[in-house]
């Protein structure tokens, strides 16, 4: 019976068949190894970028390595993906959160747009944070999409960053850059990667909503730093 990880040892000894002296017992043997422990699409990645690397005459060093730091700058990126979803659902939950309790009152969950979710919840005598940290990312899009009257100058209106008129988003698009959102998310949450674009309206959502992402991403790297 063949084994699972020999799909990817065999994948890297088929394209490097032109490159044999590369494919050492050791490559395998760590490679083999590594399966277990790693990865299996950011993994085929990093062989395939070395396999281009060696198409450049650029290795220089055991295959073994060459690939493990490849890997490595790869699961960097997922890292700093992962993060930045992070601080996004955070604050999206937060924002949301506090207009719909400000704007609907204390009884807020007695309206009747809020996904089924609540529910399960509304009546465990739970506090509106303690509600809300209970609904999924799709279900935050529900709220915003069913109250953007609420949520709507958030995104949309005049708003500047040193100095620049940040892009607005009208009700649909809102919806579907933030869905849009979601679906990377799913994936990186799962360590998947992705080709989902998303980074970038993320930033410009985050500033809407009044986080500062320089600072979140520079307290991120002296954490790093200090632990080190």
């Amino acid at each position: 019976m063949k084994e699972l990880q020999n799909e990817i040892i065999d994948y890297a000894i088929d394209l490097f068949k032109d490159y044999p002296h590369l494919i050492t017992q050791d490559f395998i043997k760590k490679l083999t190894k590594s399966t277990r422990l790693l990865h299996h699409s950011y993994l085929k990645g990093a062989i395939k970028q070395a396999y281009f690397l060696a198409q450049k005459s650029k290795i220089n060093q055991d295959l073994i390595t060459v690939v493990m730091n490849i890997y490595n700058k790869k699961r960097l990126l997922h890292e700093d993906s992962f993060f930045l979803l992070h601080c996004f659902e955070v604050a999206l939950r937060s924002t949301l959160a506090i207009g719909i309790y400000n704007n609907l009152g204390e009884q807020w969950y007695l309206n009747g747009n809020f996904p089924k979710t609540l529910n399960k919840h509304k009546d465990k005598g739970l506090n509106t944070w303690e509600l809300f940290d209970n609904f999924s990312f799709g279900d935050l899009i529900y709220i915003l999409d069913k109250h953007i009257n609420i949520f709507e100058n958030t995104f949309k209106s005049k708003k500047y960053d040193k100095n620049e008129l940040l892009p607005a988003y009208s009700h649909i698009a809102l919806i579907n850059k933030i869905d849009q959102i979601r679906k990377a998310r799913n994936y990186i949450y799962h360590n998947r990667p992705t080709k989902i674009k998303f980074k970038k309206d993320l930033a410009i959502l985050l500033l809407r909503m009044g986080y500062n992402l320089t600072k979140a991403l520079a307290s991120k790297k002296t954490l790093y730093t200090h632990d080190e």
